[in-house]
């Protein structure tokens, strides 16, 4: 009995852990790129990615570019595989971690030439909340 009650309460201290997770993601992310040379330095700009309710949307100058959904597990994100305007038709997996307002991600499994600029953008520095 004491085991079952230790195994439910470690269940839902995880359960809790995710939502809190996805909630710390929820807002908008901005970061400046300058010193890509990936895609003939064609990633350099101001890049937004906004977080909420499992949907994304990555701007760059304002504009938006992907639209899609995405999902967290612990510290982790799964993001892509076919959103609007995703070129990248694979769901790209990433850790992250947000200290104070700044977000990183680490690319976990995201390995096609079509996922390139995605990684690029994610991963090449953090994101500044907004």
């Amino acid at each position: 009995m004491k085991k079952l009650v230790l195994a439910i309460a470690m269940v839902a201290t995880l359960a809790l852990c995710s939502v809190a997770a996805a909630a710390s993601l929820t807002g908008t992310f901005k970061r400046d790129i300058s010193h890509v040379s990936a895609f003939s330095g064609a990633l350099n700009g101001t890049w937004t990615i906004s977080l909420n309710g499992g949907k994304y949307k990555v701007s760059e100058g304002g504009t938006v570019l992907l639209s899609g959904k995405y999902s967290i597990s612990g510290n982790k994100i799964t993001i892509g595989g076919g959103g609007s305007g995703d070129f990248c038709r694979v769901k790209g997996l990433y850790s992250f971690s947000l200290s104070a307002n700044k977000l990183y991600f680490k690319r976990i499994n995201d390995q096609t030439k079509a996922c390139r600029g995605r990684v690029d953008v994610l991963t090449n520095g953090p994101f500044v909340r907004e």
